[in-house]
């Protein structure tokens, strides 16, 4: 691969998302929205420095009127993904296209500065995810929160349809008894693991997601229709990953409108 190739993989993944994890999500979000996201894994050592020089490349970006927008998380284990929405898969030849224009313009200097991102990195993966809000629970007190937990779900083949049901099923029963734990639902599509979905769940740290996960328990625990509902769940899907993270509102990076 040659360091430009590298550049583009490590920052912003024009070739692309849970897990996601999951992922950070741009304020103005549509109901379905795909996302283009670069799962980058780094040597822990080199983990704060790579966050310094992210800062300094999208000051860059701005200078450069570069006209898309790109949002971090960082995963535990040293790991950070960089999420763009797309709106078809199409648009991850623009943004390669954007890309050369910005890289041909840059000074020596400027492409050193991308070049150094490279340093410390110890894989790449690249991804399409799509988040789906008619799954998503995401009352208005959880808006903020910065902090997530998610888990991967494997389904069985032919069950795509049920998935969709039951999760329909769990966000009205959360919607109806003013569940306190808001969580977002992504699917996983070119790049990922095959027949999956990924819920990420908010709170403000570690504690305070506990804390929420507690409050539902509680309220749920007489809820024999919630209970008919999770036994036909566990029916269709496995658990394959789970992970903790946070958004770092700090990287975002949005076009200078």
């Amino acid at each position: 691969m040659n360091i430009r190739n590298r550049v583009i993989n490590t920052l912003i993944s024009f070739l692309f998302l849970g897990v996601l994890a999951t992922p950070a999500i741009a304020e103005e979000e549509k109901n379905q929205q795909m996302y283009l996201m670069s799962q980058n894994h780094f040597q822990l050592a080199h983990l704060s420095q790579y966050k310094k020089d992210v800062k300094e490349v999208l000051n860059i970006l701005r200078e450069s009127n570069f006209n898309h927008s790109y949002s971090a998380s960082q995963l535990s284990g040293g790991r950070i993904y960089w999420f763009t929405p797309i709106s078809s898969y199409a648009e991850i030849d623009m943004l390669d296209k954007s890309w050369d224009k910005v890289w041909e313009n840059l000074s020596e200097a400027q492409q050193a500065k991308f070049k150094a991102l490279g340093v410390g990195l110890i894989s790449g993966k690249d991804v399409i995810i799509k988040y789906d809000g008619d799954l998503s629970y995401e009352p208005e007190s959880g808006k903020e929160y910065t902090y997530f937990e998610g888990v991967t779900y494997k389904f069985n083949h032919g069950s795509n349809d049920k998935v969709k049901e039951v999760a329909k099923q769990i966000k009205a029963r959360c919607e109806a008894n003013k569940a306190t734990q808001p969580y977002r639902f992504f699917w996983h599509d070119i790049g990922g693991e095959y027949r999956s979905f990924t819920v990420v769940s908010y709170g403000e740290n570690k504690v305070h997601i506990a804390q929420l996960a507690a409050a539902d328990d509680k309220l749920f625990e007489k809820d024999k229709t919630m209970a008919k509902i999770w036994q036909e769940a566990v029916k269709h899907v496995n658990v394959t990953d789970s992970f903790t993270g946070k958004n770092l509102p700090d990287l975002f990076y949005g076009p200078t409108k």
